[in-house]
């Protein structure tokens, strides 16, 4: 029961970055390649820590999702899974838990495999420690929570960071949501994108497709801010839907987007420009930035037209992006897409400022 509803809805919510992950991995490296990558993340410990730590967040990640998923109506019935027998019970929280670390599950498997026929024993030993512990630890607290209904009802500060109480420029309302309310969410994309910048700047000099290369992790780690949407989307229904009723212009608020859009990329762009190798050109660096710039514009004023929940709309967008993957690589500057991602991006938030209606207030 808890894996046909927690974890499908999880999976549901999360297609998108599923299919966003796939391309990029599947856009870089061929089979042997990835058998290279999980023998090098097994000979180094430096690596498997940050494979470890990656893990242990998405696993944090999903917690939140539970009690998030809990704190509504709907899904109070799932209480009754505490008046189980213990063996059903526990089976139900195991098989969800599972269900839940499926992702990174296969690729640890896929890694097992690969440090058994290297002798890696050590590293072969912490990956069995670390899955396990990300099967208990998670099981064990979710039982706690279920035996304790009043506990989702409570604010917990843990997951999120408390900043002084300052005057803030508009344009921080967002960046300051995000890093109050949302660290975990902040903190796995930003490793994303650093995982893709890097990744990109190390094997561009051995790569023969010169810029494109560049262009194409870029563009990855700009795909990847269609999260952004439901985040926004959150923080505008709980947060600004007064600010509809102010004197403001249409192009003020578009104007106050671009600006959470360059502080929510100085991350990605210090990045770039610290591993940038030396014979790239500046042109090649504004017409990437600009084309990222442009996708945070855009998945923040997507809150206003695009259902991020619908399944069909997450294939139109995996498609979407693989067509565009193949014309980059006729060389066809960034910039191009960013202007008509901006021109798409200000249409749609003048059609629809007024519109939209808040659903989940």
């Amino acid at each position: 029961m808890l894996k046909k509803t927690i974890a499908r809805e999880y999976h549901r919510q999360s297609v998108g970055m599923y299919l966003l992950i796939g391309l990029a991995a599947f856009s870089f490296l061929k089979g042997e390649e990835h058998v290279q990558l999980a023998t090098l993340f097994m000979s180094r410990a430096e690596l498997l820590a940050i494979i470890v730590i990656a893990w242990g967040l998405h696993v944090l990640k999903t917690s939140l999702f539970f009690v998030k998923l809990m704190q509504q109506p709907s899904y109070e019935f799932l209480f009754d899974v505490a008046l189980f027998p213990e063996n059903k019970k526990w089976l139900e929280l195991l098989k969800m838990q599972i269900s839940l670390n499926i992702v990174f599950l296969s690729y640890a498997i896929f890694m097992l495999f690969i440090g058994i026929q290297q002798g890696q024993w050590l590293s072969v030993s912490i990956l069995v420690v670390v899955n396990f512990v990300y099967i208990l630890l998670p099981v064990l607290l979710k039982n706690k929570l279920l035996h304790h209904p009043a506990s989702f009802n409570r604010k917990n500060a843990i997951f999120s960071i408390s900043l002084p109480k300052i005057a803030l420029a508009k344009w921080l309302f967002f960046p300051v949501f995000l890093l109050k309310k949302e660290p975990v969410y902040l903190l796995l994309q930003k490793l994303f994108a650093a995982v893709m910048i890097t990744g990109i700047a190390y094997a561009y000099p051995s790569d023969d497709f010169d810029e494109r290369l560049l262009k194409l992790g870029l563009f990855l780690v700009a795909s990847g801010y269609f999260t952004l949407t439901q985040h926004f989307q959150s923080f505008y229904e709980n947060n600004m839907l007064f600010s509809r009723n102010l004197p403001i212009s249409v192009g003020s608020v578009f104007g106050g987007y671009i600006m959470n859009g360059i502080i929510f990329t100085l991350p990605e762009l210090f990045l770039f420009v610290s591993y940038l190798p030396e014979d790239v050109s500046l042109f090649v660096i504004l017409d990437t930035y600009f084309y990222v710039l442009a996708a945070a514009v855009f998945w923040q004023v997507a809150a206003f037209w695009i259902d991020m929940q619908n399944a069909n709309m997450n294939t139109f967008l995996f498609v979407g992006h693989a067509v565009l993957v193949i014309v980059l690589m006729f060389k066809v500057p960034l910039a191009i897409l960013a202007v008509l991602l901006f021109f798409i991006s200000f249409w749609q938030l003048r059609k629809h400022y007024y519109n939209f209606e808040a659903v989940n207030n």
